[in-house]
């Protein structure tokens, strides 16, 4: 099994999916290009892999995902897949990432999200954490560069 070098767990809203004014909308979502842009340059710096941990991950979501970034002019961003949905209550989507990391050998990662209210404690350190109003910026490209120096 092939092993990744630097994963981005990514969510969307809060993150690219914002309260700004700089949205595209595209087959059925709104994605700031912006933000879009920060996570772009993150992906390519750090030839980082994207492994969607959003609820939009359910159903038709990664397709979803795609033809959004696409929209804003990001045509194949590496999304090599989802975290899956064990349906739990308490620490949810801590619990979905490190069960994905057990199954997909990773040397690093990184957890872009505006709410961590439900990942796990030893997680805390991989995080990124916009604000769910701003979404992704440039400072969050620099904190990365600190994170995977």
């Amino acid at each position: 099994m092939k092993k990744h070098k630097k994963v981005i767990f990514l969510d969307i809203d809060g993150v690219l999916n914002t309260g700004g004014s700089n949205h595209i909308h595209g087959h059925g979502t709104a994605m700031d290009k912006k933000c879009v842009e920060v996570l772009r340059k993150i992906v390519e710096e750090f030839n980082a892999v994207i492994v969607i941990s959003s609820a939009w991950r359910i159903g038709p979501g990664i397709l979803r995902i795609k033809k959004g970034l696409s929209w804003v002019g990001w045509d194949n961003p590496p999304i090599i897949g989802k975290t899956p949905n064990l349906n739990l209550l308490k620490e949810r989507r801590g619990k979905e990432i490190q069960h994905w990391l057990s199954h997909n050998p990773t040397e690093s990662y990184i957890i872009i999200e505006d709410e961590p209210c439900d990942l796990l404690k030893e997680q805390f350190p991989f995080l990124v954490q916009p604000s769910s109003t701003d979404g992704l910026q440039e400072k969050h490209l620099q904190q990365i560069r600190n994170m995977w120096k």
